[in-house]
């Protein structure tokens, strides 16, 4: 059974998965939700500005604290950079399923990083 307590930070040996923030805004703005590779197979169209990516944060930040909702940002432990977000949603409480989403930076794709997000999370459930 899955009991949502919050957004716990999780780190693998790349990645650290925690609670995206206000101040990720602009890294999240150029690195996720303006660029249509990624958000074309996304419910949202890209975002023309930053004020959209503040809207979004404000609405994942809200659902967070609601805990009926569990939404990452994906950032390089080494770095620090914000890469990606990896969340789930819609939970079943009686069969213990949920969705998945994510989407990493197009500068990040084919390096393994959304397989070794998805790996922590499904660790986490």
């Amino acid at each position: 059974m899955i009991i949502l307590t919050g957004v716990p930070k999780i780190e693998t040996d790349h990645l650290t998965l925690k609670m995206i923030e206000y101040q990720d805004a602009k890294s999240m703005f150029e690195n996720l939700t303006s660029d249509e590779r990624i958000t074309d197979k996304r419910i949202s169209p890209a975002h023309q500005s930053i004020s959209e990516t503040v809207k979004r944060l404000n609405t994942i930040i809200n659902l967070n604290e609601m805990r009926n909702h569990c939404f990452w940002g994906i950032f390089l432990s080494e770095s620090g950079d914000l890469i990606g977000e990896i969340d789930l949603y819609n939970f079943d409480y009686t069969t213990g399923n949920c969705d998945v989403s994510y989407s990493i930076g197009y500068r990040w794709w084919n390096q393994g990083f959304g397989t070794e997000a998805l790996r922590a999370v499904i660790y986490f459930i």
